[in-house]
């Protein structure tokens, strides 16, 4: 066991203290770290995956409940093919301002489907509230 050892902390040390075939710069410096640039989109484009689907969601109540909100919506998947929805409703107070918000993901809804889910706010607002649908992306089922 005792020989084992010896054998296996020097070959660690090795693999651990990086010896490879790259040449290092003078002074012992890493090399730094290139990327190539995208091709087809520009580096600060920030696109979301998936379909926007603003049109496949609708709110059917937006309420306060002793703490926080409870939204109802329908979500309709109007593609030919199976998807995943994920859905951000922003839910405002008195001021209009988005303080608050609702998540709902469905990994798989069948075309032409309709879900009906009621789904609670996050944080709590003082006053009438509106809701919004903030995001909704269609993706493809899981």
């Amino acid at each position: 066991m005792f020989n084992r050892l010896l054998l296996i902390l020097p070959v660690a040390a090795l693999v651990l203290s990086g010896c490879g075939d790259e040449p290092q710069p003078a002074g012992g410096a890493a090399p730094e770290a290139t990327t190539a640039a995208p091709t087809s989109a520009p580096a600060s484009s920030k696109a979301k995956p998936g379909v926007d689907a603003k049109g496949d969601v609708k709110i059917i109540s937006c309420t306060p409940n002793a703490w926080t909100q409870d939204v109802t919506i329908e979500v309709t998947n109007s593609s030919a093919e199976a998807a995943k929805y994920v859905v951000g409703i922003d839910i405002s107070g008195p001021d209009g301002k988005p303080t608050s918000d609702a998540r709902f993901v469905d990994n798989r809804i069948e075309p032409g489907k309709t879900v009906t889910e009621k789904i609670p706010g996050g944080t709590p607002i003082k006053g009438a509230i509106t809701c919004a649908v903030g995001e909704a992306r269609r993706l493809p089922a899981q």
